[in-house]
């Protein structure tokens, strides 16, 4: 099954790396900010909150060369 997450902020990264990191589904991120984008395939959370981002960036860390894109 693939799933698409349209905007990948506080609400649609994690859900998109839960999925990712849960079930062998293929999840397609999408979101405007192309910078977002760049960090997120660099496996960097661009999300503002230390304790957040350290937690996000360990899941990202393992899961994001599944998550199939983020485009914008």
């Amino acid at each position: 099954m693939k799933i698409s997450v349209l905007g990948l902020g506080y609400v649609g990264l994690p859900l998109a790396a839960a999925i990712t990191k849960l079930t062998n589904h293929n999840v397609l991120g999408y979101d405007i900010d192309s910078t977002k984008v760049s960090r997120i395939k660099q496996g960097i959370s661009p999300i503002d909150d230390e304790q957040c981002s350290i937690k996000l960036a360990e899941i990202l860390y393992g899961v994001v060369k599944k998550i199939v894109g983020a485009q914008f």
